[in-house]
């Protein structure tokens, strides 16, 4: 059974990146362009992981966390929050508030992206 990826980024071009490397390595992908159509699609539909922006307009990657983590259904939902802000370790301390232990920086490859994922994943 295939892996069931959310992409949620308000960069098209990230979002179509994102989903080619998915799909050729095996998962399952669908895609939102904002946080809260991000949220509506995992309130509707469970997904395996997550994999949303950080800096988004209307709701950013660490508001989302926080309303999926109320959620029971998907409270344990692995997250992956892709960034070109901030530096990592920042980052990580803050999101491991929020529910998040992982995170990938912008730009990325194809390689590292699909060994993160996996790793998330426990594969």
């Amino acid at each position: 059974m295939k892996n069931k990826v959310l992409i949620i980024d308000d960069v098209p071009e990230t979002r179509e990146f994102i989903r080619f490397v998915l799909e050729q390595a095996g998962y399952s992908v669908d895609e939102a362009e904002d946080g809260r159509q991000g949220l509506q699609k995992a309130q509707r539909e469970p997904f395996d992981l997550i994999i949303t922006d950080l800096a988004m307009p209307g709701m950013d990657g660490f508001t989302l966390v926080k309303q999926l983590r109320t959620s029971s259904a998907m409270g344990d939902t692995k997250i992956i929050i892709s960034t070109a802000h901030g530096k990592l370790k920042d980052m990580f301390e803050v999101g491991k508030k929020s529910g998040v232990q992982y995170f990938i920086e912008k730009p990325f490859m194809a390689e590292e992206l699909i060994e993160k994922v996996e790793k998330v994943l426990g594969k």
